[in-house]
């Protein structure tokens, strides 16, 4: 079975690339860049060259409901885009459920305000900025689509900005969260990557 293996940036999909992976699993990676534009120019090119049976997105997240923290698991069953677009299904497989919507955004959500405004707009759980380009690109050509994100930030987290000094205090927290992040991402995603034969 051959899974192409995404992510936006290089952190967020090197634990899978130190992984041993089962034989019957022909596993690419591939870094499209951050944004819905990038990962949607780049999945389009890499469908055609690998050919997928699988494609999987993996990586980081922010929360837009108030019961996720640092390090909690999404692996979400619908995908829908600030831009009006339609809402996707992940990939159907017998062995594993996901639940919860990931909204894409063109801009981050970068205060508790504006996540809690996209939250009640669009009833979704998480946010990120390429997953429905992933799933999108994905449903057009019939391959099956799974993400798994891991939250980086809260719903009361207000991202790091040099213009906001208020903001900075979050800074210092984010290199725990990326290496809590990257390790719960190796570890189920692996058994779910595995799960897909």
């Amino acid at each position: 079975m051959r899974v192409l293996l995404l992510a936006a940036m290089p952190f967020e999909i090197a634990p899978f690339r130190r992984m041993e992976w089962p034989k019957h699993l022909q596993v690419q990676f591939a870094v499209t860049g951050i944004g819905p534009k990038a990962a949607l120019y780049q999945i389009k090119s890499l469908m055609t060259h690998h050919q997928p049976d699988w494609i999987v997105g993996v990586g980081v997240c922010g929360a837009l409901d108030g019961e996720y923290r640092p390090g909690d698991i999404a692996i979400p069953l619908e995908f829908v885009s600030d831009e009006g677009s339609v809402l996707l299904k992940a990939g159907h497989h017998k062995s594993y459920e996901t639940s919860g919507r990931m909204l894409s955004v063109r801009r981050v959500a970068a205060t508790p305000i504006s996540k809690r405004s996209l939250q009640e707009a669009y009833t979704a759980h998480w946010v990120d900025q390429e997953s429905y380009s992933w799933a999108l690109a994905a449903s057009d050509v019939g391959v099956p689509f799974l993400a798994i994100r891991s939250v980086l930030d809260t719903a009361e987290d207000y991202l790091p900005d040099w213009r906001q000094p208020f903001s900075w205090r979050h800074a210092v927290k984010l290199p725990l969260r990326v290496w809590m992040a990257q390790k719960n991402l190796a570890n189920v995603g692996r058994q779910w990557i595995c799960g897909l034969s």
